[in-house]
């Protein structure tokens, strides 16, 4: 199965705090992450954080629903897909960097393998936009 990677780093201007509590807030993807048409927490962990969450994602080469295992640290959230209709595995991250000034560095990153039959430059072309227009999206909705 074909696997393609991609990441994106925008500074936005809000407290890290403040952005890794947008990023834990999995059901405002659906605003702010242009793909991301529904998202829903199932589980969380005793801190409150999220643990599992089921999304539907529509892209260039169609609609997936998949459900998300989530680690968190002091400055990031990592997941680990558990489920899909159509991928074979997905796995991603935030980074966060506090740069001062109310101003934080986000490295989105996401890792697909595909169970997706679309020539390799296509796939990467559209999983790439849904890694830029997270980031894009995440600046703008903490930003507006």
């Amino acid at each position: 199965m074909p696997v393609d990677r991609s990441s994106a780093t925008v500074v936005i201007a809000a407290r890290l705090a403040e952005v890794l509590d947008a990023v834990r807030d999995v059901e405002s993807q659906q605003i702010w992450a242009k793909e991301i048409t529904a998202a829903e927490v199932l589980e969380e962990y005793e801190d409150g954080t999220v643990a599992t969450a089921r999304f539907t994602m529509v892209s260039g080469l169609g609609t997936d629903t998949y459900v998300l295992e989530y680690e968190h640290g002091p400055d990031s959230m990592s997941w680990t897909m558990v489920e899909s209709q159509v991928l074979a595995g997905q796995w991603g991250s935030y980074a966060l960097r506090d740069l001062g000034d109310d101003r934080t560095e986000v490295t989105v990153t996401l890792e697909v393998d595909h169970a997706i039959h679309a020539p390799g430059f296509l796939r990467r072309r559209v999983f790439g936009r849904v890694v830029t227009h997270n980031a894009q999206g995440l600046k703008a909705y903490l930003e507006g």
